[in-house]
């Protein structure tokens, strides 16, 4: 049972505002903790499609224990997938990760479309 004089927050104050919050918050904490893995990180890259029929690439990290985290996904619907587009876009993940001071230990991809 809510009280009926608190305002909760709109639709789209919590799409922006605070999922943003959240979403910069979340990714701080692993940032940070990603840090402290002083063996590496692994990055494995891959493609897929989503229900919206949309085709994304994109990367999760693998600590050096084995623990995923979601980090990136990117649209690519619609571009046609050449070797150096995919490199272009795979080596500008590699340097936002490296700007983070991460040790990458290994990367994985296939060569499969998404």
């Amino acid at each position: 049972f809510l009280n009926p004089l608190v305002k909760l927050p709109n639709r789209k104050t919590l799409s922006d505002k605070i999922l943003h919050e959240v979403v910069t918050d979340l990714n701080n904490t692993i940032i940070e903790k990603l840090k402290l893995d002083r063996i590496g990180i692994t990055l494995p890259f891959d493609g897929w499609i989503n229900v919206r029929e949309q085709e994304l690439m994109g990367t999760i990290i693998m600590s050096s224990d084995g623990q995923p985290y979601v980090w990136k996904a990117m649209d690519v619907s619609g571009e046609h997938y050449k070797t150096d587009d995919v490199i272009a876009k795979t080596e500008k993940m590699i340097t936002n990760i490296r700007e983070l001071n991460l040790i990458i230990l290994a990367i994985v991809t296939d060569s499969a479309p998404a």
